[in-house]
């Protein structure tokens, strides 16, 4: 009936393991989008695009992979601890864009529900995985 201190520190690790995966991915691509568009003349319009779609694809790619490790890792209550890495995320990616929700801020909630979405997806994937 207990939870034995194995599987805790296991699946301690796995979150851990997760947010590190997914900051791994993450932060070289919006490294490489923010040297794109940094500049003290006017950016044209295709390096900015260019430079969000990157961003865009380190969320997705982050939250993908880092749910992925998680899922893999994790030993039972696995959606819990998808759960705790995808709030994990969300803390830092606040944290780190210094994040006020306004109503202008549409763009931020469609970030913030894209971590849990992109998270969760990873997972799934990797939970069908287990199944078969």
């Amino acid at each position: 009936m207990g939870y034995p201190q194995k599987e805790i520190i296991q699946n301690f690790f796995s979150v851990i393991a997760g947010v590190l995966i997914a900051l791994a991915i993450s932060i070289p691509l919006s490294f490489l989008a923010g040297i794109l568009v940094f500049s003290d003349a006017p950016v044209p319009l295709a390096q900015t695009v260019i430079a969000n779609i990157l961003l865009a694809l380190a969320l997705i790619g982050g939250c993908l992979a880092g749910g992925y490790t998680t899922a893999k890792i994790s030993t039972r209550r696995t959606r819990i601890h998808i759960l705790i890495t995808a709030i994990v995320l969300i803390y830092l990616f606040c944290r780190i864009n210094d994040l006020i929700l306004t109503r202008e801020g549409g763009w931020d909630l469609a970030a913030l529900a894209g971590i849990i979405l992109f998270t969760g997806m990873g997972a799934y994937l990797e939970l069908r995985k287990k199944k078969s």
